[in-house]
């Protein structure tokens, strides 16, 4: 089974490291999304932390009150999304690639790539996905699935076909989780440590056709 974190109102912790730390170099963050309620902020993932603000050079994916997905970094908005529908899974990727962010929903990337000569910081102390860290309100209302963070290769460079089946820890992941039966775990191989905050919940409900979730 392929079972997701449930964060309505909740927030999952990660432990910071340097393996978040993506310099100037290429990275992918991905994860299937299912979103239940429309609200002026649904942060799905978000490096910054308790003192890190919207204008660090961390990465920030979230859904505004137009159900757009949005890619935030260095205080300004740089991809974003056509209308996401509730109560559907998509699959969403933010990758740099020598320099280019592009945003992905779905395997077909959203408006122009960015022009991305940041360099991004690791994060001072734990970040989150699921919500923030930084404002407390922006917690995401629905299902995150296979949430993977590759560091030092952009997995996807053009369009492509969606992932039908779990995703693995290929070389270079950061962070694997929100999967199988223990989804607060991480599966990457680097231990890293997630805490939940506030009521997230296991649920037996997934993106794959064919599985139980």
């Amino acid at each position: 089974a392929y079972n997701t974190t449930k964060n309505d109102d909740t927030h999952v912790g990660i432990a910071t490291s340097s393996n978040f730390n993506f310099g100037t170099g290429d990275f992918t963050i991905e994860m299937f999304i299912f979103l239940e309620k429309q609200k002026n902020f649904n942060n799905v993932y978000d490096q910054r932390t308790s003192t890190q603000d919207a204008t660090t050079a961390s990465p920030i994916i979230y859904i505004d009150s137009n159900n757009y997905i949005n890619y935030y970094v260095a205080g300004a908005g740089r991809n974003f999304s056509s209308a996401l529908s509730l109560g559907v899974w998509y699959h969403v990727a933010v990758t740099r690639a020598s320099g280019s962010t592009k945003l992905f929903l779905d395997g077909t990337q959203q408006g122009s790539a960015f022009s991305d000569g940041l360099t991004y910081v690791q994060p001072a102390s734990e970040f989150s996905f699921g919500g923030s860290k930084e404002q407390s309100n922006y917690n995401f209302s629905g299902h995150i699935s296979n949430l993977r963070v590759v560091k030092g290769t952009a997995v996807y460079t053009s369009n492509f076909t969606k992932p039908t089946s779990e995703l693995t820890a290929i070389s270079g992941t950061s962070l694997l989780t929100c999967q199988g039966s223990t989804p607060f775990v991480d599966n990457s191989g680097n231990s890293v440590t997630l805490t939940p905050n506030g009521d997230p919940q296991e649920s037996a409900f997934g993106p794959f056709t064919g599985s139980e979730a």
